[in-house]
């Protein structure tokens, strides 16, 4: 008899490859009459790869999330997050940070700041608060020249944006 796994000559009455290891069953082949246990434990072992890959996409959704789509929570953040997406020139970022309003003319306004002008680097600075609104010091760079001024945010439904810039 052959081993049905590797091909190697085996004795007739032997249980399993003395190469392999592969089981016989006394020349039946394993997967012709396969135990249950064996059934089982196969079984168990797709569920385990199964699960594992489910936790597996889980965790990179949750990740990806986290990178692309978590909102800050802090006024500097917030602000920060507005000032790193001007200089990428991502406008609709900038929206996402920015109080919108009942009007387009501020997303308009974000769109050609976005496009027409370069951040070249930003510092924030004091905060103060008036009760409504954060204000920070800011100090850029838009273009090559240095500008200093205060952003200002409030925070509405949970969530902060900015309303000023510079």
């Amino acid at each position: 008899m052959y081993c049905s796994k590797c091909g190697k000559q085996i004795e007739d009455s032997a249980h399993f490859c003395s190469h392999c290891g592969q089981i016989t069953y006394n020349g039946v082949k394993a997967s012709e009459e396969a135990s249950p246990i064996a059934r089982v434990s196969h079984r168990k072992r797709n569920w385990i790869i199964a699960g594992a890959a489910a936790i597996a996409v889980a965790l990179a959704a949750f990740g990806i999330w986290k990178i692309w789509f978590a909102y800050p929570t802090t006024p500097e953040g917030v602000l920060t997050a507005f000032y790193e997406a001007w200089q990428r020139g991502d406008d609709d970022a900038m929206c996402r940070y920015a109080m919108r309003g009942d009007n387009d003319a501020r997303e308009d306004a974000i769109e050609d700041l976005a496009e027409h002008t370069i951040l070249d680097s930003f510092r924030l600075g004091e905060i103060s608060w008036d009760g409504r609104h954060r204000s920070i010091a800011v100090d850029l760079v838009i273009d090559g020249r240095p500008v200093s001024g205060n952003a200002r945010l409030s925070e509405r439904n949970g969530k902060w944006s900015v309303d000023w810039w510079y």
